[in-house]
């Protein structure tokens, strides 16, 4: 996270700071990204930047930080008022980032969000999406669940979160409204909750 240097700057200099980030890091992809292009943005010389952050990793941490305490502000209230629902849980996150990704950088830095997640599991973009689904487990109602171990409801988030971000990654490739997107995502989820196989008293 920031260095306490980057805690002390006036506010303006960091928020115009924080927006030649989101800036680069929605329109390349991570690896890619430029720190000169970011102190270029924000007006300030490259080694001020290493004053404020250790690397470029550093800053995104705190691009991520910012949309983490969004999300769980919001999951606190959709958790609350659908009583640990998994399934309301799911899909109303799915609501939540397909409508931020309407502002062109949430969409940029969403969409290199689940590109890279799937290609670095070490990096901090998966550990990121791991404390997402850490926050889900805590408030989740298991009480309907086949089976209450740890390792099963995990699995059962994991695969819902795989769903999630199979869904979003495709709505933002092709442009799809929220609606349709909606559609599909609850498609996906109900076969994952109800199975493709007939049961044996479905068969006759």
């Amino acid at each position: 996270m920031p260095k306490t240097t980057f805690a002390n700057l006036p506010v303006e200099k960091k928020e115009k700071i924080l927006a030649s980030a989101r800036k680069e890091f929605s329109s390349t992809a991570f690896e890619d990204v430029s720190i000169n292009k970011i102190v270029k943005g924000a007006e300030i010389p490259r080694g001020s930047f290493y004053m404020y952050f250790i690397d470029k990793n550093d800053l995104l941490a705190l691009l991520l930080e910012e949309f983490r305490n969004q999300f769980v502000a919001f999951l606190s209230k959709k958790a609350s008022r659908s009583k640990g629902n998994l399934h309301e849980m799911v899909v109303g996150t799915h609501d939540f980032i397909v409508l931020a990704s309407h502002n062109q950088e949430n969409c940029g830095l969403i969409r290199n969000f689940l590109l890279y997640s799937a290609k670095n599991p070490e990096h901090i973009a998966n550990r990121f999406f791991h404390n997402m689904m850490d926050n889900f487990i805590k408030l989740i109602d298991t009480s309907s669940f086949k089976e209450k171990d740890e390792r099963y409801i995990r699995e059962v988030v994991e695969s819902s979160f795989a769903i999630l971000k199979e869904t979003i990654h495709q709505t933002l490739v092709m442009n799809r409204p929220v609606k349709e997107s909606h559609e599909c995502f609850e498609r996906h989820l109900a076969i994952l909750e109800n199975g493709y196989l007939i049961k044996e008293n479905e068969s006759c």
